[in-house]
């Protein structure tokens, strides 16, 4: 199985405004931002951005693609860590071989 990256992680960002009968589904999405200065949901697409004005007055619906989304991010965030941790470790053993010499 291939590791995912940062920039391949997609998820599906469904929507539906209060007491309307559809819900809207916009795939592909690599983030969404709430900003709260102008009510406005930005979702981040490969194609663009979609702004949704009055986001007040929707509710959103993540599903188990966004868990993933969620974990994925989470394991690359470990993933890291880890290789950070270990370039320090790496540094810090050069050094001292350097100063031995």
């Amino acid at each position: 199985m291939e590791h995912p990256t940062a920039s391949s992680l997609r998820y599906t960002f469904t929507f539906q405004r209060r007491f309307w009968p559809l819900k809207r589904h916009i795939q592909g999405v690599s983030a969404h931002v709430y900003s709260k200065d102008c009510d406005k949901m930005i979702i981040r697409t490969d194609f663009g951005s979609h702004h949704i004005r009055n986001w007040s007055d929707c509710e959103v619906f993540l599903g188990k693609d966004w868990q993933e989304y969620v974990n994925a991010l989470e394991q690359l965030r470990r993933s890291a860590i880890e290789v950070g941790i270990d370039a320090r470790k790496l540094e810090s053993i050069n050094t001292l071989l350097e100063n031995k010499e």
